[in-house]
């Protein structure tokens, strides 16, 4: 009796736990914004490194878009992004991208614009991006000191 009931046990133990595995992949996937949901826009930066497709897209810390794709243009990296329609992004609004870490991580944040503006709307492109010095510029600027 005891052969018998120990193969099952283990048998039912690992099927427990590629249970639980699953679980775990679906629910704590990242991204995965609907694009009904969505609006996707796009603006050009001179320097998209550490940028990457999912990166955050944030207003005061709190995500609200993610980066969908990125693809070199001419000498400048046009970068796609997926935002909340609820958010009301207007046509004035502005990106900066921000080092999220000392790691070389970086993420963009959001101004959505002024309600005087007219709102995006899908394609079109966001004009006022801000590039935050990059790492190298610190150091260079140290250096000088």
């Amino acid at each position: 009796m005891k052969k018998v009931f120990t193969p099952f046990r283990v048998g039912l133990l690992v099927i427990l736990a590629l249970g639980i595995l699953f679980g775990f992949l679906t629910f704590s996937k990242k991204g995965g914004m609907e694009q009904d949901a969505a609006v996707e826009v796009y603006a050009y930066f001179k320097d998209a490194s550490g940028l990457g497709k999912k990166s955050r897209v944030q207003i005061a810390g709190i995500p609200v878009g993610e980066i969908i794709s990125i693809e070199l243009i001419g000498l400048r990296a046009k970068v796609t992004i997926r935002i909340k329609k609820e958010i009301g992004v207007r046509r004035n609004a502005s990106l900066t991208k921000r080092s999220e870490s000392l790691l070389g991580d970086y993420l963009i944040d959001l101004t959505p614009g002024t309600e005087e503006s007219p709102p995006i709307l899908n394609g079109e492109e966001i004009k006022s991006v801000l590039d935050a010095p990059g790492m190298e510029a610190v150091m260079g600027s140290l250096q000088l000191i």
